[in-house]
């Protein structure tokens, strides 16, 4: 498993598909999954550093089963919040959705997929 590689090509070559990187490496095989990433959005407010990993987290597929049973926050309104907040659903007895503004900005699938996961009534807080 590499990581944190830059690719400049990929490929298929006789009987298989390439990738090859930066530093000229070229690597063969059946498959190919491109894995991106994600860049995490900061709140960048007091105490954010001091709780990533013991509190705050950016992943509820990795970290959710850590909270089961517990009342737990999405801060977010746009599709990846919405269907975090949705698959938190399976572990927490209460979810909040805190969003900027007064409404979504997930599309229509993403917010009906969350209210169907919790059929609740919605209040804005403001």
């Amino acid at each position: 498993m590499l990581s944190a590689q830059n690719v400049v090509a990929v490929g298929k070559d006789e009987d298989a598909h390439f990738v090859e990187t930066e530093s000229g490496h070229r690597y063969r095989s059946n498959a190919v999954l491109i894995a991106t990433g994600s860049t995490y959005k900061r709140l960048r407010v007091p105490g954010e550093d001091d709780y990533i990993g013991a509190g705050v987290h950016f992943c509820a597929t990795c970290d959710g089963p850590f909270y089961k049973g517990r009342e737990v926050a999405v801060i977010g309104g746009g599709n990846s919040a919405v269907e975090e907040a949705a698959f938190l659903t399976r572990f927490s007895p209460k979810v909040t959705l805190l969003v900027r503004g007064s409404e979504l900005n997930a599309n229509m699938i993403a917010a009906d997929k969350a209210l169907i996961a919790v059929p609740r009534k919605v209040e804005p807080v403001h």
